[in-house]
């Protein structure tokens, strides 16, 4: 059901976010939620703070208290400049009605970083909540933390697909995917993609290489309105994949490490 309310800026509970914003395990794949322009860019001078406002920050961290776990592309969480991953007070009693989940979301860092200092890795350790690394390109993934996943051996380090796939497995909750362009782009064209949860700030960013997508291989795809809020200064829906074959995924899955091109190859992940 679509629905559309006009909000003041200082209007948004918990009633509102969860009807909105099911907590329920999606079905196919995971929940992505990012930030934009109406034209379709993700940061100005390399940031998203631009496009954010206060209900944006209130989504943000509503989604991420549902979420069973988190994955950011490794150049969104350092240009993001991600620490670790705290519950809100005022959604803490929300998440503690999911079963099966851990008092807050891991992150989980993926792409390919070719980059040799990664001492700003180190902001993210946090001995009660763990944040796995998992750097493509490498032999191994780095782990701050234990717990989520405990051989990364089990994975192609060429694709985050298989690792992604480990995590949609019984999740009890959604997958939240934080971007950045790189890492979603791959999660689409491997059909890993069930939700697309949009703030999208009234003002036209003009040019910029930083836009929601790389090249789909599909083409276009088409999306269903399931819900919809309205502020003064920003748009935001929850928008669901529907012209998917649901055969993509594991055919992707075993071609997407063969693949000339590394959607993740840069630092736009």
């Amino acid at each position: 059901m679509n629905r559309l309310r006009d909000l003041d800026d200082d209007e948004l509970d918990l009633t509102t976010l969860e009807e909105h914003y099911p907590s329920q395990p999606l079905l196919r794949g995971v929940r992505v939620n990012m930030a934009c322009s109406l034209d379709g860019v993700i940061a100005l001078d390399g940031r998203s703070q631009a496009l954010s406002g206060k209900l944006d920050k209130v989504i943000f961290r509503f989604l991420r208290s549902t979420a069973t776990a988190i994955v950011v592309g490794a150049g969104t969480a350092k240009a993001e400049r991600y620490g670790p991953v705290a519950i809100a007070t005022r959604f803490a009693l929300h998440r503690a009605k999911i079963e099966g989940v851990a008092p807050s979301p891991p992150l989980v860092i993926i792409g390919t970083y070719r980059e040799q200092d990664l001492s700003w890795l180190e902001r993210l350790r946090d001995p009660s909540n763990p944040t796995h690394i998992a750097l493509y390109g490498m032999s191994s993934t780095r782990n701050l933390g234990e717990g989520l996943i405990n051989d990364a051996r089990d994975f192609d380090l060429q694709t985050p697909v298989p690792l992604v796939s480990h995590l949609l497995n019984n999740a009890p909750s959604p997958i939240l995917c934080e971007g950045g362009p790189g890492l979603l782009t791959t999660l689409i064209n491997a059909g890993l993609v069930e939700e697309i949860c949009l703030s999208q700030s009234h003002l036209f960013a003009g040019r910029s290489s930083a836009v929601l997508f790389n090249d789909l291989d599909s083409g276009p795809i088409h999306v269903a309105l399931q819900a919809r809020l309205e502020s003064t200064t920003h748009t935001f829906t929850r928008l669901t994949i529907e012209d998917r074959d649901p055969r993509r995924a594991s055919e992707r899955s075993t071609t997407l490490g063969d693949t000339p091109a590394d959607p993740l190859a840069d630092t736009s992940i």
